[in-house]
């Protein structure tokens, strides 16, 4: 190192050079670090509030708003009202034969055959049996978790039952929405976590439209979530977002999370983890509004996948769960999906006023606003596409159920619908871009485990070259270093 005393320029160049080493080593070090399977996180709303239960896609709510999925007809319902008939014959048999008190399985039969005939559009008949179910269990003082299903299906077929007569005579239905959310609200606190939670958006749009029962204008302040739909477009997208700002920093841990689930606090960390999705509903002056439980702004995929829910195994689509859905996806920057929301509101609303169906309008040429004027005219003919492919392959389904139950085969054999989905595949959506969170943006990863070794290593070795070339110039010849300095 006697070379660097009598010149501390060469030394400069030789620390210069160690640093320059170190730069390219730590870039080194994080290229190697970035996981190369995992080219995309997960987004917060992809840890689903509960374990075991599906988390939330984009794809589906463009799916449900478009009909996209598959959906039993009424022979599909027939059929198993039959099966479900003679099996209860033979159960009714079996407790006459015994000490005569109903069994679980007889109450199961009663679930099956309820719901068929509800889904069939009897709903006198389906909340008939239910209210005997319930009578029943109550004579027999079984524990409340055994009496869960029939609070829930009670509920849900007086519902259903109103929906289906309309709203004409405000009083009975106000009665009977009534009865149904009191019903509902049995159901949660027995099990809150049933059926993903569904049930307690079931009992927010029981409570929304006992208040709109009252306040018919209710529709053009709120949607069902609380979501305020005088606010101007501009105000709604200025928070638009799907998650809260810091997830670039959780998403590797999300991401290993998923994977197993295990180890540690888990619900600690799934709580943790769903602490960044973004927040709706229940926006300024909706608990003056609607008399309910849901108070607060909650993550936005909750009473998205409760509304999904009722849509696909429910009472179908109405304009209530479309102008919901509308109304949050703009609120999370899902323009296009947040479009055909209201195209669907729009053409579900008749009922609901002209002022109704001006505000879906009107929020669709705010988004049209936004968007490259190439792709505004292919709006409407590509939401008409989807729409009748999802129409046209619902019928299909059904057709090919009512010929194969015609046929003699067995809705309960698992391959049933085999040569169907050969024939037709799945009309499910992919995933797309916005369900993808680009991996770890920062420059540096968080861990140090390759970077800091890969770092010392290159500023070592161009130091070490630079000092070896210094010492290959300083041991030249005299009359070398004479000739290149003349």
């Amino acid at each position: 190192m006697s070379i660097f005393r009598s010149r501390p320029l060469q030394l400069l160049v030789v620390l210069f050079l160690a640093a320059v080493g170190a730069i390219a080593g730590a870039i080194a070090g994080s290229r190697l670090e970035r996981p190369e399977a995992t080219k995309t996180y997960p987004l917060p709303h992809h840890v689903p509030k509960y374990p075991g239960v599906a988390s939330l896609r984009f794809a589906m709510v463009h799916d449900v708003v478009t009909e996209r999925f598959a959906k039993h007809g009424p022979a599909y319902y027939e059929e198993r009202n039959r099966i479900a008939r003679a099996a209860l014959d033979q159960e009714e048999a079996r407790m006459k034969q015994g000490d005569g008190k109903p069994t679980a399985r007889y109450f199961e039969l009663v679930d099956d055959l309820a719901a068929g005939l509800d889904l069939l559009g009897q709903h006198d008949q389906s909340v008939a049996l239910m209210r005997r179910k319930l009578k029943q269990q109550q004579e027999l003082a079984l524990p409340r978790p055994q009496v869960y299903s029939t609070y829930a299906n009670l509920g849900t077929f007086i519902i259903l039952q109103q929906i289906h007569e309309g709203f004409a005579d405000k009083a009975q239905a106000k009665a009977r929405l009534t009865e149904g959310v009191g019903l509902i609200h049995e159901a949660i606190n027995i099990n809150p976590q049933s059926h993903f939670g569904r049930e307690i958006w079931q009992a927010v749009i029981l409570e929304y439209l006992i208040a709109w029962l009252d306040n018919p204008d209710l529709v053009l302040k709120y949607d069902m979530v609380g979501n305020s739909l005088p606010l101007l477009g501009d105000e709604v997208l200025g928070a638009a977002r799907t998650r809260r700002p810091g997830w670039s920093h959780m998403g590797r841990q999300a991401h290993e999370f998923l994977k197993n689930e295990e180890g540690g606090d888990v619900d600690a960390q799934r709580a943790r983890y769903r602490e960044f999705i973004a927040r709706v509903g229940a926006e300024p002056g909706w608990t003056d509004a609607v008399k309910t439980r849901h108070q607060s702004p909650v993550p936005f995929d909750e009473p998205t996948l409760g509304i999904i829910g009722m849509w696909r195994l429910g009472g179908g689509p109405n304009p209530f769960f479309a102008i919901a859905l509308a109304e949050t996806m703009l609120r999370v920057g899902q323009q296009y999906t947040a479009w055909n929301a209201y195209e669907r509101a729009y053409r579900l609303g008749d009922g609901l006023g002209e002022k109704f169906k001006e505000h879906c309008r009107a929020r669709q040429k705010f988004i049209e606003g936004r968007m490259s004027p190439e792709d505004v005219p292919q709006l409407r003919p590509s939401f008409e596409r989807h729409l009748q492919k999802g129409q046209a392959y619902q019928k299909a389904y059904q057709d090919y159920e009512a010929r194969r139950i015609r046929e003699g085969a067995s809705i309960a054999d698992p391959h049933f619908y085999d040569a169907f989905f050969a024939e037709h595949g799945s009309i499910a959506s992919p995933i797309g871009d916005e369900d993808k969170y680009p991996a770890d943006p920062e420059f540096f990863p968080r861990s140090f485990k390759l970077i800091l070794p890969i770092a010392c290593l290159g500023a070592g070795l161009f130091a070490l070259s630079g000092a070896l070339l210094f010492c290959l110039i300083d041991r030249r010849p005299r009359s070398a270093v004479a000739e290149t300095t003349n």
